[in-house]
């Protein structure tokens, strides 16, 4: 019965809106880069498309690493005040 109350508490109607919202700005934001590629791809000379696409993909990736180590732990850190 302790597990079934613990889980209750964990999973209500606002967790789950919560989740719903950071997924969905999740996948915003693979859409903007998305968008972003196809853009420059549409703006540059064909030589540059790869370029600009690496030069995209890696920013999308330094971004989320940073956001991982240091936007995560402050996000994660509010559920453990009182």
């Amino acid at each position: 019965m302790e597990a079934e109350s613990i889980f209750a508490a964990q999973v209500t109607l606002n967790s789950l809106v919560q989740n719903l919202i950071y997924a969905s700005g999740t996948v915003g934001a693979i859409l903007v880069v998305v968008g972003l590629l196809m853009i420059d791809a549409g703006t540059t000379r064909s030589v540059s498309v790869f370029n600009s696409t690496i030069e995209k993909v890696v920013g999308f990736f330094i971004g989320f690493t940073v956001y991982f180590f240091i936007g995560f732990g402050f996000w994660a850190a509010q559920y453990y005040f009182v």
